[in-house]
Parts: C-alpha cells; sequence; structure tokens
C-alpha cells in the first residue's frame, strides 16, 4: 500500500478561495481533515460524499464507490483532484479513496446547528412579499 503524501494543510474555505470559476486542477500536496457527513450507502448518492471542517463544506466526487461512511474523520491529500463546478456549488473531483484519503478515526459525528427561520431569512435568496399560510393544518 501506498503511503498518502502529507503536505500543507488548508481548509476547505482556503480550498474553495482557490476556485475562478474553471476547472483547477491541484497539483501540490495540500491536505484538508475532515469529517464525513453524508455519503452514498443510503442509496441517495452515487459516487460522491460531503465532508466538512470549521470553516465549511464541500462535495466529494469519487472516482469509485465505498470506503467513506458519516462519522470518518478523514484526512485528504488534494493531489490529483480537481476543484470544479458542480450546478452552481463548488465541488472536489476525480478523488481516489485508495490515493487521495487517510481515514483518522470512525464515528466522529459532527451534531447539527439549530437554527430558527428569523435566523436564517437574511441569507434566503427570495424575498416573500405576499405569503398567505393556510389556517387549517393539513392532515
Amino acid at each position: 500500500m501506498d503511503v498518502i503524501a502529507e503536505g500543507d494543510v488548508i481548509t476547505i474555505a482556503q480550498l474553495k478561495a482557490m476556485y475562478t470559476g474553471t476547472d483547477l486542477p491541484i497539483e501540490q500536496n495540500y491536505n484538508i481533515f475532515a469529517n464525513v457527513t453524508s455519503e452514498e450507502t443510503d442509496g441517495n448518492f452515487y459516487r460522491e460524499a460531503y465532508i466538512q471542517d470549521a470553516s465549511g463544506a464541500i462535495r466529494l466526487r469519487l472516482l469509485a464507490s465505498g470506503g467513506l461512511y458519516i462519522g470518518d474523520s478523514i484526512r485528504i491529500n488534494l493531489n490529483g483532484t480537481v476543484l470544479s463546478d458542480y450546478n452552481g456549488m463548488i465541488q472536489l473531483d476525480s478523488v481516489d479513496v485508495d490515493n487521495n484519503i487517510v481515514k483518522q478515526a470512525t464515528q466522529k459525528y459532527i451534531q447539527p446547528s439549530i437554527y430558527t427561520v428569523s435566523q436564517i431569512s437574511p441569507a434566503l435568496p427570495v424575498s416573500y412579499t405576499h405569503l398567505t399560510l393556510p389556517t387549517t393544518p393539513y392532515v
């Protein structure tokens, strides 16, 4: 088994800041430490996972299925991956689980944050000026 190179540690926010609107092949040994927050075992995704660190989250597009599970704490070496766009979201493409990822620990779940509508509504991209809600509950 090959040793996955170590290098400069960056955050997901720093990685996303590198994106300029065109595909960016990464050829340096940058590393990100993050936790897997969504993956493909429940059938909702195919060859993709999402990771999160304290600075943000990003979609991983995997070269092959398997190997990552929710709660895995990982180090991902970015060399050989591609930073690209996916439906308006920045993603990390061409991730090889065997050659880019080292599992540090398992069952390291991130607790979800709880927000009220008033806390998130300023960030919503849509303005509702005439919204009427039904007075009777749906059954």
